[in-house]
């Protein structure tokens, strides 16, 4: 495989933006059975930005609407969160890590070595916290993409490695997660290390920051 073959940091550096790729799907069925999922379409990094760019669902603005609501007004955190499941349940849906061609699972995930940094301030101001942390992701330069989460309460980011092992995904982004943290003065319980085939909802943002010459 190209994978296989990419022996060199620099090779990898040179075709990552070309060869990573990523699972969309049309909705976040991630309780269904397998036989009710629809297939994947495998999609391209500009494929996939373009998708965070484009006009999201009026149920991730609703979303959007009561988290920022219930935190202005003290609601609890699992409160909120009951409040928004039906709305999200919908949800287009994408896997950082690679790409599955039905539902998610790491028995039939094509692993790209990626790792998805998800970081959520579920608190009172966490809004601005997200928008604070996607602004000093910008100068960071193993950072691919950064977005703001559906909730408007955190923030997503790509990070290509050079780990094409699955096995050690979970090593390996609870140790980017650490390092990010301490980076960024950051205090880890925000941190939520994702599993390789573990999806997450489209993070809907106009205005997306991306880095063509990021550093794996």
């Amino acid at each position: 495989s190209n994978i296989e073959q990419r022996k060199d940091t620099k090779s990898v550096v040179k075709n990552l933006t070309n060869e990573l790729f990523f699972a969309f799907g049309g909705s976040n069925k991630v309780a269904t059975p397998i036989e009710n999922c629809t297939t994947n379409k495998q999609i391209t990094l500009s494929q996939l930005i373009e998708l965070i760019k484009s006009d999201a669902p009026n149920n991730a603005l609703k979303v959007r609407e009561i988290v920022k609501k219930g935190f202005d007004n003290n609601i609890d955190k699992k409160e909120i969160k009951k409040e928004i499941k039906p709305l999200k349940k919908d949800f287009p849906f994408v896997l950082f890590s690679g790409f599955c061609p039905i539902h998610h699972n790491n028995k039939t995930i094509i692993y790209n070595g990626a790792i998805q940094v998800d970081f959520d301030f579920y608190i009172a101001g966490g809004d601005l916290k997200a928008i604070d942390l996607k602004e000093r992701s910008k100068n960071d330069p193993n950072i691919i993409i950064s977005a703001i989460s559906p909730s408007g309460f955190g923030v997503k980011c790509l990070i290509a490695t050079d780990n094409y092992d699955i096995n050690l995904h979970k090593k390996v982004s609870d140790a980017i997660g650490f390092e990010l943290c301490e980076k960024y003065n950051i205090d880890y319980k925000y941190y939520d290390s994702l599993g390789a085939s573990q999806p997450c909802f489209v993070p809907y943002d106009k205005d997306v920051f991306f880095n063509p010459n990021f550093e794996v």
